[in-house]
């Protein structure tokens, strides 16, 4: 729903939840909030934090979490202070696609299977250069459309670099 709200980012700082990479592994027995996310999906509630913006609050008890744990707090660093924009707000309930802007020479989007099987969707990314998958490392050639099959819960980043259209004055 935070994204079906992304009028109000304008004016508000967009609250997503907060964010918890703890495993149902680490949990002891002062944990109030048990846990029951695999990889997979504490990959995608960071993505869906990072692609709505705005604030960023952590959840798990600090002692329990090792590196990696504490890397992924880090891949939010710096808060993204740019609300993404949906570009599927009608189509679908929850909202998957979703346009976070340019970072440098690149347009990123988001997208994200919310849905509890496989999905395939098909996404508008514009004339560009070439194309990155980053959670894939993939880099691929494609035209201005794309499709991307996700499994349950998945997510991918799409990096996109955009062509470059350069005016001169002097005519």
């Amino acid at each position: 729903m935070v994204y079906k709200r992304n009028f109000v980012s304008e004016f508000a700082v967009v609250d997503p939840a907060c964010f918890m990479v703890r495993t149902s592994d680490k949990e002891d027995s002062e944990c109030f909030r048990f846990c029951t996310r695999n990889e997979t999906e504490i990959r995608t509630f960071r993505t869906f934090i990072y692609s709505v913006g705005g604030t960023t609050m952590i959840s798990d008890k600090l002692s329990l979490l090792n590196d990696k744990d504490f890397e992924q707090y880090a891949s939010l660093l710096p808060i993204n202070n740019h609300s993404g924009v949906p570009l599927d707000l009608y189509e679908r309930d929850y909202p998957s696609i979703v346009d976070m802007g340019k970072n440098g020479k690149y347009r990123i989007i988001s997208v994200i299977n919310w849905e509890d099987e496989e999905k395939e969707y098909t996404i508008d990314i514009g004339k560009n250069i070439g194309v990155h998958l980053k959670y894939r490392n993939e880099n691929i050639d494609c035209a201005e459309k794309m499709t991307l099959k996700l499994s349950a819960h998945d997510s991918e980043l799409i990096y996109i670099l955009t062509c470059l259209l350069y005016t001169s004055d002097a005519a």
